[in-house]
């Protein structure tokens, strides 16, 4: 179930999901003093990773899954190389941009492959490939809470590093991919299934609120608890080394329970957590960033079932799997574009409570389009 290549993904999500969420924050506000511009430069990623369907076109044009996959891996090296050398803001801007385009490339081709060239069981590799990317994430987390102290450099060059290893081990990738053929249509049938259109409705909704909270986490959580950089960034690396078993077994409850219900179930205790979490922004008693703490943990928790559920979900929906991915995995990014911008307004006019109330709102409003799904 676990090829080697899997590693290569999982340095991917050491950098640019554990290491540069919470250094270049903290960075960019010492440097900057302006929250907003975080807002900017984090929502940038999102804009590359709207590059998705891009990647996924030209390798399945060209059949340079690997190249392409190495690439990426190299391209987040020469990012975090870059960020370490940032003093105005459009310098942050541009490897923010590069970094987005990396992760698109990585994981969307990552889920093409393994729905391609392993269709019979591809529900447990995806769910294994997502566990190691957690790992990977967690680790990330862990060294960025390390070198939170450390001057910048230190975290962006050991990122760096370890984006070479990644380049060298999508060797494994297997060389020849060739993406299964389009569901067979009747005549008259359209090329866009109506359910997958929901269904990028609801993801780019519940991510898009997520997104823009996670793009001030370390802010939110010193300016609104009391927590600092530190404490915060370990606890998320415990939230997700405790989740990743979940990874493992997500694709089996998928199954038995159905894809859209495990996903829709998952997202509404994300949004009650979230809820909970607003409301405790604009409260004080003591031992209230415990409880911040504990219900950041929950959200980090749910994010396996949600993550391979809607996974799969989309590809169960796509009359064309490869190009199903890409627009899922584009809704996403879209998501992260929007999500920040939107989160940084708030931040800067109503300070960072509002961010949270963001993400609460945005879930609720992405499972009021849920009903359409089971209309299929």
């Amino acid at each position: 179930m676990i090829s080697p290549w899997f590693l290569s993904c999982a340095l991917v999500a050491l950098n640019t999901t554990g290491i540069v969420p919470i250094l270049v924050p903290l960075e960019m506000v010492q440097i900057e003093g302006n929250p907003g511009h975080v807002g900017l430069v984090m929502a940038t990623i999102g804009a590359g990773m709207l590059t998705s369907p891009l990647w996924a076109s030209l390798a399945a044009r060209f059949s340079c899954y690997r190249l392409l996959m190495c690439l990426a891996s190299a391209g987040v090296g020469v990012a975090l190389f870059g960020f370490d050398h940032c003093d105005q803001l459009w310098q942050w801007i541009f490897f923010a941009f590069l970094t987005g385009c990396c992760v698109a490339a990585t994981f969307t081709l990552a889920n093409i492959v393994l729905v391609s060239v392993y269709p019979e069981d591809a529900d447990d590799r995806i769910s294994w490939l997502q566990t190691l990317v957690t790992v990977g994430t967690v680790v990330g987390l862990a060294v960025a809470g390390a070198v939170e102290h450390l001057p910048f450099g230190a975290g962006v060059w050991a990122g760096a590093i370890t984006s070479g290893l990644a380049a060298c081990l999508t060797w494994w990738v297997p060389s020849r991919i060739v993406p299964p053929p389009p569901k067979p249509k009747a005549p008259g049938d359209p090329d866009w299934s109506r359910p997958l259109g929901v269904l990028l409705i609801l993801w780019f909704l519940s991510n898009a609120g997520v997104s823009g909270y996670t793009a001030y986490y370390p802010l939110v959580m010193q300016g609104e608890f009391r927590v600092d950089p530190a404490t915060a960034s370990y606890v998320l690396a415990a939230a997700c080394a405790v989740s990743t078993p979940i990874f493992a077994v997500a694709g089996r409850w998928a199954r038995s329970l159905g894809h859209a219900r495990l996903m829709i179930a998952s997202l509404a205790g994300r949004m009650v957590a979230l809820g909970t979490l607003s409301v405790l922004s604009y409260q004080e008693f003591p031992g209230r960033e415990s409880i911040a703490l504990g219900l950041f943990a929950v959200i980090t928790l749910l994010w396996p079932l949600i993550s391979v559920s809607a996974t799969l979900l989309a590809s169960d929906l796509a009359i064309s799997k490869s190009r199903g991915l890409g627009y899922f995995d584009g809704a996403a990014a879209l998501a992260h574009l929007a999500g920040p911008v939107a989160a940084g307004f708030l931040a800067n006019a109503f300070g960072y409570e509002s961010v949270i109330v963001l993400a609460a709102s945005c879930i609720a409003i992405s499972l009021l389009t849920s009903p359409l799904i089971y209309r299929r």
